[in-house]
């Protein structure tokens, strides 16, 4: 099955357009199979671990679909948790201003990644912090001004990551 979550445009400090506001403990959305999220912002108020979570342990384990204008903000652990991202592709997706990174990539399920004018800055710790190996692919995006590196990596051996500006 499919599912589309689509809403009406967002804005960067909030009180316009479509806004998903979460303070609990886990994470604000968890998608996986084939989902499309589209025109929202994502707002954790320094209290919700993740924004969102792309990928499951458990069946249907990979998140297969595109993620467009999107803008998540305020998470303790990270914008991001890229658990399972299979074939996943990200535009104009702005994670910035959390506490923890914008984008933690945490298992060795996530194979292949576009990222298209995507945004990981001004955010507590790294832009983007690999704890496992991805293959992820970065075109244009923009990662500065984080509390930390912008690109930080704990695996050792080889690490497939190709940036190329557009």
């Amino acid at each position: 099955f499919t599912v589309h979550v689509i809403g009406d445009g967002y804005s960067e400090t909030g009180g316009k357009g479509t806004e998903i506001t979460y303070s609990g403990t886990s994470y604000a959305l968890m998608v996986n199979g084939y989902t499309t999220l589209e025109k929202f912002r994502v707002s954790c108020g320094t209290v919700g671990w993740y924004g969102i979570r792309f990928g499951s342990e458990t069946s249907p384990k990979p998140w297969t679909g595109a993620a467009r204008d999107l803008y998540i903000t305020g998470a303790t652990n990270g914008g991001i948790y890229a658990t399972a991202i299979q074939l996943g592709y990200m535009e104009n997706v702005i994670s910035r201003t959390n506490v923890g990174p914008g984008m933690k990539v945490d298992t060795a399920d996530n194979t292949l990644g576009l990222f298209v004018r995507c945004s990981f800055k001004e955010n507590g710790d790294e832009g983007i912090y690999y704890n496992n190996i991805a293959e992820f692919r970065y075109m244009g995006c923009d990662i500065e001004s984080n509390g930390k590196e912008g690109v930080r990596s704990t695996v050792t051996g080889n690490i497939d990551n190709t940036w190329e500006v557009c």
